[in-house]
C-alpha cells in the first residue's frame, strides 16, 4: 500500500469528539506507515500527538483576516517543507486558508479532504456550492449531514458517509467498573443513564437534563451522568440546581477512562 504524507488541520478547543477523533486518526495513520502532521492551536492534547510521533504545526485557526493570512502562511510552509500530498480538514472554517494557499497546493498537487460534522460560521448553501471547487472529497459523519450538503448543491460524486466510531473493547477486569460505582456513590442495582459530550449549545445536553428531571420524579434513585466539559458547564450546573436534581445528576468533567 502506498504511503502518503498527510496534514490534518483542525481547530482544537475542549477535549471532545473532534479532538479525540483527530488524535485517533493521526495515530492510526501513523501506525499504518503514513507521514502525519497536525496543524492546530495550542491544546492539552498536543503532548499526546507528539508522543505518538505526529509532527505538530501550531496555527491559530483564527477567524479574523490577519489570523487567516498567518494560518495560510503556516499552511503553505508546512506543505512545502513536508511534501504534503493530502490535507484533511477536520472543520469547515480552516478551508478558507486553502484559498490563500492556492499556489502551494497546486504546485504540490495536494488533494483536499474535509470531514463534515456540522458547519459553524458558514452556511450550508455556501459550502455546498463552494466546496465543489475547493475540496476534492467530503466525508460526512452521518447521512443527515450528507443529505443536507447534497440539497445545497454538493456533487454526489464528492461525498461519502463514514460514521464516527470508537474502539471500545469489553474490559476483562471489571474492577474499574466497581471503582466507578463507588465514585458515583451507587450500587450495581442503581439505574444509571449517561451521556458523553462537549458541553456546547449544539450538543443539546440541556435536553438530557430536562429529561432527567422528568424521569427522576418517577425513579428518584436513578443517576444521570454527564461526562465532558465546555462553555456551558456553569449554565448546565445551574439548570440542574434550578430543577432540584443535584443528587441525581453527576458532572464528571472531561474523562479519558470510559
Amino acid at each position: 500500500m502506498r504511503k502518503f504524507k498527510i496534514l490534518l488541520v483542525t481547530p482544537l478547543s475542549n477535549i471532545g469528539g473532534t479532538e479525540l477523533s483527530t488524535l485517533s486518526l493521526a495515530t492510526g495513520l501513523k501506525q499504518a506507515g503514513h507521514h502525519v502532521c497536525v496543524m492546530c492551536n495550542a491544546h492539552p492534547l498536543l503532548d499526546e500527538f507528539t508522543d505518538r510521533g505526529v509532527h505538530v504545526v501550531l496555527g491559530g485557526m483564527q477567524r479574523d483576516p490577519l489570523g487567516l493570512l498567518k494560518d495560510s502562511s503556516r499552511l503553505r510552509r508546512c506543505i512545502d517543507e513536508n511534501g504534503i500530498e493530502i490535507v484533511h480538514f477536520q472543520s469547515a472554517l480552516p478551508i478558507v486558508t486553502s484559498l490563500l494557499s492556492g499556489r502551494a497546493i497546486k504546485a504540490n498537487r495536494v488533494r483536499l479532504v474535509w470531514t463534515c460534522r456540522g458547519i459553524k460560521g458558514l452556511s450550508y448553501a455556501v459550502a455546498g456550492h463552494l466546496f465543489n471547487y475547493l475540496i476534492d472529497f467530503v466525508i460526512a459523519n452521518c447521512d443527515s449531514e450528507k443529505n443536507r450538503l447534497l440539497r445545497h448543491g454538493l456533487s454526489p460524486q464528492k461525498i461519502k458517509t463514514i460514521y464516527n466510531c470508537l474502539n471500545m473493547p469489553i474490559p476483562e477486569d471489571i474492577s474499574k467498573n466497581r471503582e466507578m460505582l463507588n465514585e458515583l456513590g451507587v450500587n450495581g442495582n442503581t439505574p444509571i443513564v449517561g451521556t458523553a459530550s462537549r458541553l456546547a449549545p449544539d450538543r443539546g445536553v440541556k435536553y438530557f437534563i430536562e429529561t432527567a428531571s422528568i424521569v427522576a420524579q418517577q425513579i428518584p434513585e436513578a443517576k444521570f451522568i454527564i461526562a465532558g466539559d465546555g462553555p456551558l458547564d456553569k449554565e448546565l450546573r445551574k439548570q440542574v440546581a434550578n430543577l432540584g436534581i443535584e443528587k441525581q445528576v453527576v458532572f464528571l468533567g472531561p474523562r479519558r477512562d470510559m
